[in-house]
């Protein structure tokens, strides 16, 4: 996987998964990252809510990945995926 990173020129490392995090959810520690169609799928299909937040996308990722407060997995592959849960 970090071979394929290295070779793509439009990835983006937004984070890191802690050790602590990691071990809680039986995963490797290891960097997080995202690639443009990923940035651009954001825009997209969020573009009113991101305008109302003042955020980019990859803005928009980087509070998620680096203040998320709650980890799901999927219930299809073997992917997680990290939420930022607001209470509003």
């Amino acid at each position: 996987m970090i071979q394929k990173i290295q070779n793509q020129t439009h990835i983006h490392k937004i984070g890191r998964l802690s050790l602590p995090v990691a071990k809680a959810i039986r995963r490797k520690a290891a960097d997080i990252y995202i690639d443009n169609n990923h940035i651009k799928h954001i825009f997209n299909r969020h573009k009113a809510e991101l305008a109302k937040l003042g955020l980019t996308p990859l803005m928009f990722v980087d509070v998620i990945v680096n203040g998320f407060n709650r980890i799901y997995k999927s219930n299809n592959s073997d992917s997680i995926f990290l939420v930022k849960w607001i209470n509003i």
